[in-house]
């Protein structure tokens, strides 16, 4: 069935009502129903599963930082300043 409200008519009618700017009373029963179809129609279009599954990056498997104490890791940044281990 062909309708006289395209998608860019339906978004019109849906911002200016919600927008306040009309009432819906200002609007036949005829543009409300098919702008309430072809809105429903963009709807289900954006809510089909995608073809494609989307890039997931690999999980991380191993930590991504150690816990050191901080006497620890003072005696490393010493260690790395003189170029030699305690």
């Amino acid at each position: 069935m062909e309708t006289n409200v395209n998608e860019k008519q339906a978004l019109m009618i849906a911002v200016a009502i919600l927008g306040k700017e009309k009432e819906v009373s200002e609007y036949g029963y005829s543009a409300l129903r098919e702008a309430k179809d072809v809105l429903q129609k963009m709807l289900d279009k954006k809510n089909k599963e995608p073809k494609f599954k989307a890039f997931k990056p690999p999980a991380q498997t191993t930590p991504a930082f150690t816990e050191v104490s901080l006497a620890d890791f003072e005696k490393r940044e010493l260690e790395k300043m003189r170029g030699k281990k305690l």
